[in-house]
């Protein structure tokens, strides 16, 4: 009946609010990995470059 409708549809948005916070988790667990990545590659970028320049004088 309309009870069990209710409930069914509470269920419902009760997991589609737990799946959308793990989203949320997980980007946010992506974009902290990449951005150490990309610090990591910048620090290897600027070493080399310090590395060429005094290769040159």
């Amino acid at each position: 009946g309309i009870i069990r409708d209710i409930s069914e549809k509470n269920e419902t948005l009760t997991k589609l609010r737990e799946a959308l916070e793990d989203k949320d988790m997980l980007n946010r667990e992506i974009h902290h990995r990449v951005k150490n990545n990309l610090i990591v590659i910048q620090s290897l970028l600027r070493l080399q470059s310090v590395k060429a320049e005094t290769q040159d004088t």
